[in-house]
């Protein structure tokens, strides 16, 4: 990442709109497979179940700890209607390519060492 935006920054004045982010994907049901593999994948549960285990994260201040990036952002629509923006960086992406950068394919190895440190953490607990 430090090396794309070191690069955007060498771009004309003109170019300053950039959204830097790896294009390669890895779907969510892929990494949650992963997960398993590593002995922390989440129980599938339906959302009033959901909601009752986070008020209850809630009110044990040891849980509530682990789980409070998540709880922050929990409600910021406040009950209104939210809409995924689909991130796009095709541009940034070509501009990338053209200064000789190419993202690399996140490999399985990173991504289970990701997994390993999410689950030694507790989150899932």
């Amino acid at each position: 990442m430090a090396q794309a935006v070191v690069l955007l920054s060498l771009t004309p004045d003109n170019c300053t709109v950039f959204h830097p982010y790896n294009n390669h994907q890895i779907l969510f049901g892929d990494v949650l497979a992963g997960l398993s593999k590593v002995g922390g994948a989440p129980i599938q549960v339906e959302v009033d179940e959901f909601a009752r285990k986070m008020e209850e994260a809630k009110a044990d201040p040891e849980r509530a700890k682990v789980l409070q990036s998540l709880m922050a952002y929990q409600d910021m629509a406040h009950g209104q209607q939210v809409r995924a923006i689909e991130p796009v960086n095709q541009y940034t992406s070509h501009v990338l390519y053209r200064l000789g950068f190419k993202w690399s394919a996140t490999s399985w190895d990173y991504i289970e060492r990701f997994l390993i440190a999410i689950n030694g953490s507790g989150y899932f607990e």
